[in-house]
């Protein structure tokens, strides 16, 4: 994502949603709660091995009696092994994420690689495709075999409250999914922020984070757009203006979509195992600001400081002027709870 913060309204309200909340973090329960869900999400991956396989373009196998994946100069990419990794990181000098927790879904997989007037040894290293790969075979004259390090497929991450860090580093939100994978073909990392909905109603009470359904319904236009001329790498806008490729029909004739039944389904356990359940019993009272729909008619953003301050009026309505202009407002927090315009 280019630097500094692009100015428009939904990044504007998944900056100021995401400071209202991060007080419910919570290294040491967030560490837990996400290897409690890890059996679930490996589960998942291996149900959907063969889509996994075509998104990255590797066998999983390593007979290449199949379709071989080759993508120059890596011929028959095969041995596809994916796995997950949970860690707490502490950056001491670092002021941009001094701590957070990392859920981070991984890869690797081996392919040969053609060489004439270079030889490889077993264990020497040569960076291919920017990736730093070990040859671990020579299977014959000219031919070398490599294997990948782990690489990012996906990754969960919560990150420590930190009041100074400047809005362009916000713009995911504090709580968020990337898509790393999908920026080896384009060039950008896909998110989607954890969204606080104030009228949320659900088995810990009136309040949560939504679900990815969720979001892409009530919160069109709010934290998520189907505009996709806005400079925003939220999943939605991110496949309309670079449509890949995420869904097959396989040989047997099953229908498989990579988001749908891979990324949604471990987003929502996210939300409905971990989030929802560290808000209701962390104590603190989450009131999150004001968010404005997004109007492709007024495109002037208004500010968190502006947004609070429409919180605090008592007359305040879900349709109210701002500088001029009547916008469609979500309201929330406490008992001043209203009731959003669909």
């Amino acid at each position: 994502m280019s630097l500094p913060f692009p100015r428009n309204q939904v990044k504007v309200n998944t900056v100021c949603n995401s400071e209202s909340y991060n007080g419910i973090y919570d290294k040491g329960i967030l560490r837990s709660r996400l290897y409690a869900i890890d059996r679930h999400v490996k589960t998942i991956i291996s149900r959907n091995s063969v889509v996994l396989c075509k998104i990255l373009q590797v066998d999983p196998s390593g007979n290449m009696r199949s379709t071989p994946y080759t993508i120059h100069p890596e011929y028959y990419r095969r041995n596809l092994q994916i796995t997950t990794f949970i860690k707490i990181v502490n950056n001491q000098t670092g002021t941009i994420n001094p701590e957070y927790v990392i859920y981070s879904i991984k890869y690797k997989y081996e392919f040969d690689y053609q060489s004439i007037p270079k030889s490889y040894a077993i264990s020497s290293k040569e960076t291919i495709r920017g990736v730093p790969c070990k040859c671990i075979g020579n299977p014959r004259p000219g031919w070398y075999t490599f294997r990948t390090p782990w690489l990012d497929l996906f990754h969960f991450s919560f990150h420590v409250p930190n009041i100074n860090l400047q809005d362009k580093y916000k713009f995911r939100g504090a709580f968020h999914l990337r898509l790393e994978h999908l920026a080896n073909t384009l060039g950008e990392e896909p998110y989607r922020a954890f969204v606080y909905d104030p009228e949320l109603k659900g088995p810990h009470g009136t309040g949560g984070f939504v679900s990815w359904d969720t979001m892409d319904g009530r919160m069109m236009d709010y934290f998520t757009t189907k505009d996709p001329s806005l400079d925003l790498d939220d999943i939605t806008p991110f496949l309309i203006r670079n449509p890949v490729v995420l869904a097959f029909t396989t040989v047997g004739g099953r229908n498989v979509d990579y988001l749908r039944e891979v990324i949604r389904p471990i987003y929502d356990m996210v939300v409905e195992r971990i989030l929802n359940p560290l808000l209701a019993t962390s104590g603190v009272t989450v009131q999150p600001p004001v968010a404005v729909a997004y109007d492709p008619a007024h495109r002037g953003v208004v500010t968190c400081p502006e947004m609070n301050q429409l919180r605090q009026d008592p007359a305040v309505q879900t349709r109210q002027t701002v500088r001029g202009v009547t916008r469609t407002l979500l309201l929330g927090g406490g008992r001043r709870t209203r009731k959003r315009r669909l």
